[in-house]
This record gives C-alpha cells, sequence and structure tokens, in this order.
C-alpha cells in the first residue's frame, strides 16, 4: 500500500516533517502462529523541516511499502524501521544523508520532538511529518 504525505522544508536542503498513516501487518508461516509486527509508517505526509538560516519549509513525501521514499520536490532513497524509529538513506546532490525520526501515533515525529537529518555525517536540519 502506498500513502502520500507533505514534507515542510525549513532550509536551502529540505525539511521534513513526516506523519504517516499507522498500519498493521502480519508476518509468520503457515503454521498456527503467527506474529503482529509494528505499524508500519506507509503512506503520504506532509513534512515539515527546519533549518538554522532558513524558514521551515513543507514537501510531500511518500514512503511505500516497499522501503522506498520520496519526497516531491527533493531527495529520493530507501527506508528502514527498527522499532519506533524510521531512518531514511539516499543521495542529496552527491551526498550521502540520513534522517532518523521516531514514530508517534500515526505521525512521524512532531514539532515539539522533531527528527534529525544528517548530511556527511553533520547535523543538518531536523523534520517531522504527518499523514497527509
Amino acid at each position: 500500500m502506498t500513502m502520500r504525505y507533505g514534507i515542510h522544508r525549513a532550509a536551502r536542503a529540505v525539511s521534513v516533517v513526516l506523519v504517516g498513516v499507522a498500519g498493521l501487518g502480519l508476518a509468520g508461516t503457515t503454521s498456527a502462529s503467527a506474529r503482529v509486527s509494528a505499524s508500519s509508517p506507509a503512506g503520504s505526509y506532509t513534512a515539515t523541516i527546519f533549518a538554522k538560516k532558513t524558514p521551515p519549509a513543507e514537501d510531500a513525501l511518500t514512503l511505500t511499502a516497499k522501503g522506498h521514499f520520496a519526497f516531491k520536490k527533493g531527495p529520493k532513497g530507501t527506508w528502514t524501521e527498527t522499532g519506533d524509529a524510521i531512518t531514511m538513506n539516499g543521495k542529496l546532490k552527491g551526498t550521502p544523508f540520513a534522517f532518523t525520526i521516531r514514530q508517534s501515533g500515526a505521525n512521524l515525529g512532531s514539532k515539539a520532538h522533531p527528527g534529525r537529518i544528517t548530511l556527511g555525517g553533520t547535523k543538518f536540519a531536523k523534520w517531522y511529518a504527518v499523514p497527509a
């Protein structure tokens, strides 16, 4: 299932605020036991990004169930989920980046508790996202 989200930008680079619609997935075999996984953030979001020297920016973000993400106006790459943390990896103008954010209900972070964006190993900006 693919959901679309919007992202906010707050710097020359993309600032992202992500909020996702929580979904429930089942994993297991055909035997009597099945395990319920953590809710998946796959979907559409509006993201807001906050950078030190620029106003917040917004953009649409899509996280696919197959582990790919794309901002409408910005970077694309892959994402993984570990517990309640979502990590997104890709390249921005040839430089590797990583966005990390914790899920909070149907949202990816919040304005009060945004996630972190690093670019080339350096703290770049903070962001959060909500379902679009």
